[in-house]
Order: C-alpha cells, then sequence, then structure tokens
C-alpha cells in the first residue's frame, strides 16, 4: 500500500476566524486562538498620525500614498524599523501638507 503524505497550506488556517491566518498573526505577535486578538490600526489621532498596538520584538513600518488606485507606497520618514514594546504608539507624518494621505502600516518579525 502506498499513501502520500498529506499537504496543508498552513499559510490559510485561520483558527479563531478574525480574518488574518495564523502566521499573519504569529508574525505580528497576536494570539492565533482569539478572534478579539489581531494587529489592526487602534487609532488616528490627528492627521497624519496612525496609532498602533505594538508587540514586543516586532519592527512596525508606516507607508503613505496618495492614490489608492495605483497606489505607490513610500516609506514615510522617522516611522520605519520602529521596535515594538508592547504597548501603544503613535506613528507619525507630521508636519503634512494639504494633499490627502492614505496610509499602511506593516509588521515584521526580525
Amino acid at each position: 500500500m502506498f499513501t502520500r503524505p498529506l499537504e496543508v497550506d498552513l499559510s490559510a488556517v485561520d483558527s479563531d476566524g478574525d480574518g488574518m491566518s495564523d502566521v499573519q498573526e504569529r508574525v505580528a505577535g497576536t494570539a492565533p486562538n482569539d478572534p478579539a486578538a489581531y494587529f489592526r490600526v487602534a487609532g488616528i489621532p490627528a492627521a497624519g498620525e496612525i496609532a498602533v498596538i505594538f508587540a514586543a520584538g516586532r519592527a512596525y513600518r508606516l507607508y503613505s500614498s496618495t492614490n489608492l488606485r495605483q497606489p505607490d507606497w513610500w516609506p514615510v520618514p522617522d516611522a520605519t524599523d520602529i521596535s515594538g514594546d508592547g504597548g501603544r504608539l503613535v506613528l507619525s507624518n507630521v508636519p503634512i501638507v494639504d494633499i490627502q494621505r492614505f496610509y499602511r502600516v506593516t509588521v515584521a518579525k526580525p
């Protein structure tokens, strides 16, 4: 009898059903079995500011773009490779000119 090993794509498993895969949650430092724990923006205190709950041992980057149809995401100066400490931190792109901007935050496990 010949059997093949079962192949499972673990990158798509979302144990808690919160929309983030278990792999994404491990990278972000959140609990893959807790639907209330997932990486997200915690608030927008002011124009050009993004608040995030930072996990210890992770690196964060803030990017901005002026166009979502064909986005060119540019790293925001002084808001890249920010080390997480487990608290809330505000990433800032201030001062900004009177241009509409869109932001995204990335997290990496160094």
